[in-house]
């Protein structure tokens, strides 16, 4: 019988369950040091014992477990005599231990109250059962309670001290093989449930087959194959050595044929499932592996052999997997089965490998060693040292293998934040700091480095200003349900955040525009730049009619509100001594309100009108700046808020979509809208100055939740909701853009 291979030097699946293996039974014996070590249950990992016997043959037992608030505690039982020779279980009278505290360990405090009993059967040294009966709760309150039996395995030996042939063989074995006069580099799997796998990678042989366990002596039959080509049956009858060594001859039939030499390879302990090994694996002879975030399993052949299948739950919770599926384009055979043994990144940045070794038909085994491939994540719109003339940047690209999430620090200023991946792209905003910064992403362990640098704009004349603007008693304070931050210092925040993301959205954009439309690639970045900046930020102005809010209210007239707007700003400037047509104007109304006993909104407005060369007002109501991201690590999480949008609180602006994200995209859009019209741009039929406005969170985002509950992954395709590509910025907007002053 054939089954499947493997290679590797990793983890040893300890816990000798030899569950459904043929051969001599396996009884109990006498208790002696090799019993004592690390036990768990492989149903219900989490918690475990630790047997210990002591030279005077008192035993001691250790449970490691939870009181009934899910807190972690240990049970400690004891025997009252010496176990004896012949034992083959031990009654442990057990103990709750409570009062000290970390780390003033003070013994007067210890309270030992008799918890009760803990019975421990063996089977061998590597198999046990554990009754347990006890807690008193009159006595100790936090103690757990119950009575029960749990079938536990053998997790780690003592150094020096391990089982023998009835203990635990399963895990990794690696070594030699010798055939021919010639050694070769061995791999040996060995399930718990009896199914074993060669691979011999410098000589690309393979086999795969069964064991079991005869007195002192571990039996294994196998089909072994040159990959690709016949197999033929192998015997092995390998010695156990006291140090957990495998030794012995190799047959074919009744002739010897070679021999094998192997020994035990703990070096991976680690608990994982098939989602853990996610990553694309290949090596030299054109082999490739991808593990899915799902535990879904592919291997392609050379030639156009495929495998699809998936990895089944680890055996005994170890990173050993049965593997099957369906076979495409294999001329062996349309299924296969096999094992497949993987390390997740037990160190980050470590190489990891996944062995492989699988049955296609009745006489192909195929062998593989893969090494994961290296993660890398490539930025596609920026290059390392590129300057950029504004303060956020905006980096988007692809990421090889399969982490969830890329963390951006930049080690300039020491801001760190994270962007989620999806289907191998991302994105990030990083703030800069004036100067060169240096851009640290971190993925699954990996770290790849970026330099960009910020470089203001020089020119002194034609500059946007942030303008918030109020009633003449106006508080400045948001609308927003019970709870939320309202105040006027979280919405200046919002606004600043807003309008970085709009200048950063138009550098972008308009490039990628510019660069569609001319068929000329490489175009530089161009967008509006602010007058009042703080270490490059925008400077949010607060500015105040002189009406009250009740006064303009009363008139929600949005017309006779944006020419009082304009006037006032217009006035202000020539009592400084400014020129007015030095300046556009971004303009959040902090007037609008919903009443929220009568349920009318009122004081709404968006507007925009531009003056002499583009020097105009783009004004957009703040009546849901409270949906808005307050600082740019929080963008992508504000993107994707599909919170509703309580009409009692807050006045429904989402393009139907009627939650946070879709009132967040439309008013931040909005706002570039008007502003548009501040630069003299007109209505156009798609783009900014159409109502695609509303779609900017797709531009920073990945993904959008739909009405349905599903997520719509965003690609650069449907951005905008046409079935073709489309420009943000319309044609017809770019050639107004090329000649305005305020776009460099």
């Amino acid at each position: 019988m054939y089954v499947s291979l493997i290679r590797k030097v990793f983890v040893l699946v300890v816990a000798a369950m030899l569950l459904g293996i043929s051969g001599a039974a396996i009884g109990q014996s006498s208790i002696e040091r090799n019993h004592a070590g690390s036990w768990f249950d492989p149903a219900a990992p989490g918690h475990g014992l630790n047997f210990q016997l002591l030279p005077s043959r008192v035993g001691l037992l250790y449970w490691y477990t939870y009181d009934q608030s899910g807190r972690p505690i240990f049970l400690y039982g004891q025997t009252r005599d010496p176990i004896p020779i012949n034992a083959t279980s031990v009654v442990f009278e057990t103990f709750y231990l409570e009062g000290m505290r970390f780390p003033t360990f003070n013994p007067i405090s210890l309270q030992r109250a008799r918890w009760g009993e803990m019975t421990m059967s063996f089977d061998g040294c590597a198999r046990a059962s554990l009754f347990f009966l006890g807690g008193n709760l009159a006595q100790m309150q936090n103690a757990p309670t119950g009575t029960g039996t749990i079938q536990l395995v053998k997790l780690a030996d003592q150094d020096g001290v391990e089982c023998s042939a009835d203990g635990a063989v399963s895990g990794i074995w690696s070594g030699q093989v010798l055939r021919n006069g010639l050694s070769s580099d061995a791999f040996l799997l060995m399930s718990s449930d009896g199914l074993s796998a060669l691979i011999e990678p410098n000589s690309d042989r393979a086999g795969t087959g069964t064991w079991r366990v005869d007195s002192n002596k571990v039996l294994g039959e196998w089909g072994v194959c040159l990959t690709g080509q016949s197999c033929v049956d192998e015997r092995i009858e390998m010695a156990l050595k006291p140090q957990l060594s495998l030794i012995g001859p190799i047959r074919r039939g009744q002739i010897p044929s070679g021999s094998i030499a192997l020994r035990r390879d703990p070096s991976n302990y680690l608990q994982i499932q098939g989602g853990d090994l996610t990553g694309r694996y290949s090596n030299l002879k054109g082999y490739s592996a991808t593990i899915l975030s799902g535990g879904g399993f592919q291997f392609s052949l050379s030639g156009d052999c495929r495998l699809s299948g998936a990895l089944n739950q680890p055996i005994l919770g170890k990173n050993i997997f049965k593997i099957e599926g369906a076979a495409s384009g294999c001329s062996q055979g349309s299924t296969f089965s096999g094992l497949a043994f993987g390390s997740d990144r037990a160190t980050p940045g470590a190489q990891s490998e996944l062995l492989l070794a699988v049955r296609l038909g009745q006489r192909t085994v195929l062998g593989a060693a893969l090494s994961r491939e290296a993660e890398r994540l490539t930025p596609s719109n920026v290059v390392d040292t590129q300057s950029l003339s504004y303060p956020l940047a905006f980096v988007s690209g692809s990421v090889t293998g399969f982490p969830e999430r890329v963390q951006v620090t930049n080690l300039a200023t020491g801001q760190t934040a994270e962007w989620p991946i999806v289907a191998g792209r991302y994105k990030a905003l990083i703030l800069l700091k004036e100067g060169k910064n240096n851009i640290e992403f971190d993925f699954g362990g990996r770290k790849q480095q970026l330099t960009l640098s910020f470089v203001p704009d020089s020119l002194p004349v034609k500059r946007v200003r942030l303008i918030y603007y109020l009633a003449a008693d106006g508080t400045g304070e948001l609308d927003g349900p019970p709870g939320s931050d309202r105040s006027v210092q979280t919405a200046v925040k919002r606004m600043q955040t807003g309008a970085l993301l709009l200048q950063t959205f138009f550098a972008e954009s308009y490039r990628s525009s510019r660069e569609r439309q001319t068929g000329v690639p490489g175009l530089p970045r161009k967008t509006f730049h602010f007058a009042k900046v703080d270490g490059g930020l925008p400077v949010v102005e607060i500015v105040r009619s002189t009406r009250l809010r009740q006064q303009i209210l009363g008139e929600n007239n949005d017309n006779s509100q944006f020419g009082e707007i304009v006037d006032r700003l217009y006035s202000l400037d020539r009592q400084a001594g400014r020129v007015p047509d030095d300046f556009a104007y971004m303009v959040r109304s902090g007037i609008a309100t919903l009443d929220s006993v009568t349920g009318i909104y009122r004081g709404g407005i968006c507007l925009g009108s531009g003056g002499l060369m583009g020097a105009g007002v783009g004004v957009c109501h703040g009546a849901n700046l409270v949906t808005h991201a307050s600082s740019v690590s929080t963008v992508p999480w504000h993107f994707l808020d599909d919170t509703p949008i309580d009409s009692r609180y807050i006045v429904d602006d989402s393009r139907a979509l009627r939650n946070y994200f879709g009132s967040y995209s439309a008013t931040l859009g909005g706002l570039l809208h008007e502003f548009g019209h501040a630069l003299s741009l007109p209505h156009t039929n798609t783009g900014v100055m159409a109502s695609d406005f509303s779609y900017i969170n797709r531009f920073f985002s990945l993904t959008e939740v739909q009405p349905d509950g599903s997520n719509l992954v965003i690609t650069r395709m449907n951005e905008l909701p046409y079935p073709q590509e489309v420009d943000w910025w319309h044609p017809d907007s770019v050639r107004i853009l090329e000649t305005s002053p305020f776009i460099r």
